[in-house]
């Protein structure tokens, strides 16, 4: 053994060893021997038996005020002499010499005490007699069984000590335990039942203790409600309770103050040494807030909260579900969707408690005209939708008519007034020719808006290959990609310069245009969606984008420059975009001067009180207008009399010709004239030919824009080049 493994040894048998104390009347005995021998010291070694060179002093016995440093030295001694005799055994006795703190001879008596350790005795003068030492080995080995007799006892009262310990950890863990816990004998009688089970099931401990479990617990099946067997569930008629329990089984409780509560049930059994099974343990848990959580949580997640009816995921779920039976099985289903006509009117007059109201009676009416096996939905707004599962496309537009016709005949009276309801449905078929569950959803959108066009509370079907319902629908699919171009910013701006003809100016002025980019860095003019966003009320929103954009740029860009940005009819009636734009120009630090709006003639008659009201209230506040498409309509000259503007945009359609067709020369002359006597200035848009140019220097316009005086470029890339 190294130094190192005998001070780590000897360091474990320290700590083993303190505190231990020899029984009071074996100390006084050994205090008398120590006298009547001569001694003036002794003390008693414990060795630990697997390292015999490992040995602390258990007890100082001090005889005339004998130093304690006497007996370190006797073990020392005593330990060197194991270490050189480590093949051979202890002695059962040994005499040492050795000496005291002045140098005076003192004989070492060391006794061994069997499987314990050692006695050593410290006697000046002359050693103890042979005879004397030999009736001393005796008395060593009753010292020996002495002590470890009291070892054992010390070490069974501290297991007693840690045991009772335990069981008071366990007694209060039981107690603060909110899970009900009982204990039960092999046989089912219940042994312990902690407080939380006395509430769960209404009983005291001193009714049912030692009284079998399943006079005290019933309990039925979560699922279909049938009773269930305690005995065979606990497995109390086997050797072995069933392997299932240990992961815990929800059943339902029949009795107490509790009844109706779900339990998860689960069961530890207790074995003995020998693994023989001494009982059991039974946990309940009550989960019933658990599981009416989950319950409403899964609930709501497939139901609309104001209508009870099935939400949208749901729907989608479902028609997952029919269009794949369709395809796989040859089912043939419908899909209606009914539309509310004129619900804005209702919310916008008496406010959104109506609305919701009426909501909730078309959900009711829906749902009283169906089968228990449709599927009701509502899917967001004022949109409902039917799934019709295994029925013909002609009964679904029976059934359609039949709930159109029963909301025409509602009275819907709010604050004392009535409010006619009707709606509008479209409807298609879902059989193996169907291309996809959202391309239904798609085809019977198209249809209920080509129903409301028909003049409200009509129904339409679709069905493949109607040239109008096709046309519909591609301008329906615009819908959701304007959305997601806004929500994502694939629009971008371009820009196109005007330039003088036969004027002077150092203002470099240009004209905004909209892109859209799509997948593929695909470029799509306004043409193809303009009138899609119009149609479905998108361009107010487009004209916000527009705005905000542009004056960011501005910002960053060259004073001299000027731009014209196309506004809506739509965004003239918008309540909210004078302090949008008011806002707006605030933030950027734009002068209003840089910054022309073009206005096409049609919006500004379509609406021509709030066009000149939003003209005038930013015209005085130094923004120009200019008049768009100027000379499409047949009454143009007589509305530019009430127009604040401060440019004439002349409709392309006259100036693609004007080069070689006298009418259209004749009409932009016509519009040059009035330009110069009112002190308009004019623009020609579409100048694509060099011979156009010449034409219009000649009549006198002022400005032209197109390709023959400059192509549109990014917004982006011209201003940086003008700085």
């Amino acid at each position: 053994m190294t130094p190192l493994e005998r001070q780590i040894a000897f360091d474990i048998a320290m700590r083993v060893g303190r505190g231990l104390e020899l029984e009071p009347m074996l100390r006084d005995s050994l205090s008398i021997m120590l006298r009547q021998l001569g001694c003036v010291a002794g003390g008693v070694f414990k060795c630990r038996p697997d390292h015999p060179d490992t040995m602390v002093l258990l007890q100082h016995i001090p005889h005339h005020g004998t130093s304690l440093r006497l007996l370190e030295h006797a073990r020392q001694r005593l330990l060197s002499w194991i270490a050189e005799h480590e093949a051979s055994a202890p002695p059962k006795e040994l005499t040492l010499l050795v000496q005291d703190e002045e140098g005076d001879p003192l004989h070492l008596h060391l006794y061994s005490l069997p499987r314990f350790g050692a006695l050593a005795l410290l006697r000046p003068g002359h050693p103890l007699s042979h005879p004397l030492r030999q009736s001393l080995i005796p008395i060593a080995e009753q010292l020996a069984q002495a002590c470890l007799a009291h070892d054992r006892l010390h070490t069974i009262q501290a297991i007693q000590s840690e045991l009772r310990l335990e069981r008071e950890r366990a007694q209060a863990a039981l107690l603060a335990l909110s899970d009900g816990v009982i204990s039960l004998a092999p046989q089912g009688a219940i042994q312990l039942i902690n407080p939380a089970a006395e509430r769960l099931l209404g009983v005291t401990r001193q009714h049912v203790l030692g009284q079998h479990v399943t006079d005290w617990i019933r309990v039925r099946d979560e699922f279909d409600g049938e009773p269930i067997d305690l005995t065979r569930l606990l497995g109390l008629d086997s050797d072995a309770p069933p392997a299932e329990l240990a992961r815990g089984r929800r059943v339902v409780l029949n009795h107490g103050p509790h009844a109706g509560s779900i339990l998860e049930l689960s069961l530890s059994p207790i074995h003995a040494a020998d693994m023989a099974q001494q009982g059991m343990v039974i946990v309940l848990r009550d989960i019933s807030a658990e599981v009416e959580a989950k319950r409403t949580l899964e609930w709501e997640a497939t139901h609309d909260m104001l209508t009870n009816l099935a939400n949208r995921r749901a729907f989608e779920r479902r028609l997952d579900q029919l269009f794949y039976n369709a395809r796989m099985e040859g089912g043939r289903h419908a899909l209606v969707v009914f539309d509310l006509d004129h619900f804005k009117v209702l919310n916008d007059s008496e406010g959104h408690a109506a609305g919701d109201e009426l909501l909730r009676q078309i959900a009711l009416l829906i749902s009283t005209q169906t089968r228990t096996s449709d599927m009701v939905a509502r899917l967001g707004g004022d949109e409902f939708a039917l799934l019709l599962a295994d029925c013909p496309l002609e009964r679904a537009e029976i059934l359609a008519r039949n709930i159109t016709d029963a909301m025409a005949k509602i009275r819907f009276y709010w604050g004392g007034r009535p409010h006619p309801v009707s709606v509008s449905a479209g409807i298609v078929g879902i059989d193996s020719q169907t291309a996809s569950a959202q391309e239904a959803l798609s085809d019977a959108d198209t249809a209920c808006y080509a129903a409301k066009e028909k003049g409200r509370n009509q129904v339409q079907v679709y069905r493949p290959g109607d040239a109008d319902l096709s046309r519909r629908k591609a301008t329906l699919a615009w819908i959701t990609r304007l959305e997601h171009a806004l929500s994502h910013r694939l629009f971008c701006l371009v820009a196109q310069p005007i330039r003088p003809i036969t004027l002077t100016t150092e203002q470099e002025h240009y004209e905004i245009l909209l892109r859209l980019r799509e997948a593929g860095s695909e470029i799509i003019g306004p043409v193809d969606f303009i009138a899609a966003a119009e149609r479905y009320h998108l361009m107010s929103r487009i004209d916000r984008w527009v705005v905000e954009e542009t004056l960011a740029s501005l910002h960053r860009g060259p004073q001299h420059v000027s731009v014209a940005i196309n506004l809506s009819g739509q965004t003239l009636a918008d309540d909210g975009f004078s302090d949008f734009l008011h806002e707006k120009v605030r933030e950027c630090g734009v002068a209003p001067q840089r910054l022309c709006f073009e206005i096409t003639e049609t919006a500004a008659i379509s609406n021509l009180s709030r066009a000149q009201d939003f003209m005038r209230e930013f015209r005085d506040r130094g923004f120009r207008f200019a008049l768009d498409d100027f000379g499409s309509g047949l009454s143009s000259f007589a509305y530019l009399k009430n127009l604040p503007v401060d440019m004439l945009k002349i409709d392309g359609s006259f100036i693609r010709h004007v080069d070689h067709d006298a009418t259209d020369r004749v009409m932009v002359e016509a519009i040059a004239r009035v330009g110069k006597v009112m002190g308009i200035p004019t623009i020609a848009e579409y100048v694509e030919r060099q011979e156009i140019l010449t034409t219009l220097r000649e009549i006198g316009v002022d400005y032209a824009q197109g390709w023959v005086v400059g192509r549109p470029r990014a917004l982006g890339e011209i201003l940086p080049a003008l700085n």
